[in-house]
């Protein structure tokens, strides 16, 4: 579960220090870099849950961690591919225009 709280961190610490809001998918993908990555290491410790998985290379919870790796890694190489979407600023006097 500590994967996990990291993960939060530092998503969190990138959206509102690194405004990393600005590039789309990016917090994502790393959201998903961190939690499955590390999932993918700690199979290599826990035990197997079902008899079948003894004789593979990998278990079920890598298996099922690999299309979430790869994701995240699209995720982050598209949001770097593409233009930062503009900053939005807000003063306490502007008007919001109200749609028709």
């Amino acid at each position: 579960m500590l994967y996990c709280i990291v993960a939060g961190i530092v998503t969190w610490t990138m959206y509102w220090k690194g405004k990393a809001y600005r590039r789309e998918g990016l917090l994502f993908g790393v959201f998903l870099e961190i939690v499955f990555v590390t999932r993918f290491a700690l199979e290599f410790i826990k035990n197997d849950q079902e008899a079948f998985e003894a004789g593979h290379v990998l278990n079920m919870g890598q298996w099922l961690s690999i299309p979430f790796i790869l994701l995240g890694i699209y995720l982050i190489v598209r949001a770097y591919r593409r233009p930062l979407l503009p900053e939005v600023t807000t003063t306490p006097n502007s008007k919001v225009e109200k749609r028709k």
